[in-house]
């Protein structure tokens, strides 16, 4: 399946609702737009529901929990040079694979800080940088971990790049530790990439 592949039917009214989550790419729908149209549909089958149904207050905190995790509209900024829109960074792609967690991991039953990050990069004064190294903070560690043991795997780690940047030395070589250590440890470029590999470790698709 094309996207992140990850699909639900409920019957409502008399005819299945199809809940789709596409790639973030060109002429395609946004994580914003999928995870909007994503909160129409739940809504669609929350406005069948009588308030005297145990279920009702359940439902409408779902769909409060939905609203929450739909970022903000942001405004196209333009390169004045060539006119383009700028690549998402690696800070927004990885921001879109949490967000998209945020939304969908009662899904996969699990909780939201199953998906967390390791904050090991980033621009930090001398002594913040000599107080985290003493605390254990290491050089190539991942950006992801996913917390729960899938097949022959213990977890999941994920190291976002964004353009032509490259994994370093030092991360190359925490990835073959943790694949040799009954982890998964893989690099991506993009949410979507990174959101079909989590995708395919939770059993669901394979990652293409």
């Amino acid at each position: 399946m094309a996207g992140y592949a990850a699909h639900r039917e409920r019957a409502a009214a008399g005819k299945v609702v199809r809940v789709s989550y596409a790639p973030i790419r060109r002429g395609r729908k946004t994580l914003r737009e999928t995870l909007t149209d994503n909160l129409a549909s739940e809504r669609a089958l929350f406005a069948g529901m009588d308030e005297s149904d145990p279920k009702y207050a359940v439902a409408k905190a779902r769909l409060d929990r939905l609203a929450e995790a739909i970022p903000p509209k942001r405004h196209r900024v333009v390169r004045p040079v060539d006119g383009k829109p700028p690549r998402a960074s690696e800070h927004q792609e990885q921001v879109a694979v949490i967000q998209w967690w945020n939304a969908v991991h009662r899904q996969h039953g699990l909780p939201y800080f199953a998906l967390f990050a390791i904050p090991n990069g980033g621009a930090r004064d001398m002594i913040t940088g000599a107080n985290l190294k003493a605390e254990g903070v290491r050089r190539g560690a991942l950006d992801l971990m996913l917390s729960v043991a899938r097949g022959k795997y213990h977890g999941l780690f994920i190291e976002m790049k964004a353009g032509s940047n490259k994994p370093t030395d030092e991360q190359l070589e925490f990835i073959e530790h943790l694949n040799g250590a009954g982890y998964k440890a893989c690099v991506h470029w993009s949410a979507d990439a990174a959101i079909r590999e989590i995708e395919a470790y939770m059993g669901h698709h394979d990652a293409s």
